[in-house]
């Protein structure tokens, strides 16, 4: 997340700090509700059983996918890239979509050992 502060710091200059402090008030609004279920009812995955025990099965599931998604085409690779960035700056040069795959396929594999199939569901 704090990745891109150089970027919004170009664009918001010396009100940066001013900018984080707004930025404050809608994330706690939104995170609130979800703070005050986790305490009222700790679950495991709590961002999905809430919605579908409250509201409908079909909401969460929509919701999921939606998250998975952003976060293959959208998080990860720019993550991806802005660690390419910052090891281009000791390494001018390097292609940085190449250096960005490798550096997500490297943090792929890591983890990979600690992927179960099929997930164990415990309650």
């Amino acid at each position: 997340m704090f990745v891109f502060t150089g970027i919004v710091l170009s664009t918001a200059g010396f009100a940066l700090p001013v900018a984080y402090a707004w930025a404050v008030i809608p994330v706690f609004i939104s995170m609130l509700p979800l703070a005050m279920l986790g305490a009222a009812i700790p679950a495991t995955g709590g961002n999905y059983k809430y919605s579908s025990r409250m509201v409908s099965p079909g909401l969460p599931f929509v919701g999921v996918w939606t998250y998975a998604l952003a976060t293959f085409f959208d998080q990860i690779p720019h993550y991806g890239l802005a660690c390419a960035r910052y090891a281009a700056v000791f390494m001018p040069g390097l292609p940085l979509e190449l250096v960005a795959a490798g550096i997500i396929t490297v943090f792929a594999l890591i983890n990979l050992p600690g992927v179960h199939w099929p997930p164990s569901f415990r309650r």
